[in-house]
Parts: structure tokens; C-alpha cells; sequence
């Protein structure tokens, strides 16, 4: 079975946009995975440090 030509394949999908999902999509990108970052909202999120 084919997906329909509209649809987008990843090989990874990460859940929430903080620090640690954020970290894990840029690694997995950087290693060449095709990755989604998915965020309940799509804001800036400023880190403390």
C-alpha cells in the first residue's frame, strides 16, 4: 500500500518542544532522521540558565 502523494513521511516523531525535545530533534536531524517536532502551542520558549 502507497501512501497518497499529499502525504509527508518522518522517520521520527518527538512530542513537546521544551529543552529535552527540542535537544532530541536537532540530534536525530543532525544524524539524518526525517524528524516532526510536535508542540502544544507554537511559542518561543525561552530557557533559564
Amino acid at each position: 500500500m502507497n501512501p497518497p502523494s499529499d502525504s509527508v513521511l518522518f522517520d521520527v516523531a518527538v512530542i513537546g518542544g521544551g529543552p529535552a525535545g527540542a535537544t532530541a530533534a536537532d540530534d536525530l536531524a543532525l544524524k539524518g532522521f526525517k524528524v516532526l517536532l510536535l508542540d502544544r502551542a507554537g511559542r518561543i520558549k525561552p530557557c533559564g540558565g
